[in-house]
Parts: C-alpha cells; sequence; structure tokens
C-alpha cells in the first residue's frame, strides 16, 4: 500500500520535472 503510494509520488515528481523541463525550453524560444 505504502510503496504504491511512494510511486504514485515518485511519477508526480517526475511529471512536474519534464514539465518544468519543457515549459523552460518554451520560454527559451519565446525569449
Amino acid at each position: 500500500m505504502s510503496s504504491g503510494l511512494r510511486d504514485k509520488k515518485l511519477n508526480c515528481l517526475a511529471i512536474m520535472t519534464i514539465v518544468m523541463d519543457k515549459s523552460m525550453e518554451f520560454w527559451e524560444n519565446i525569449l
């Protein structure tokens, strides 16, 4: 149970990291 919750948190963190990376590229292209 707890391991599943931890995996979800890690997945969320990974997605946030990817989104941040993409948004940084996006802003660099605009600016």
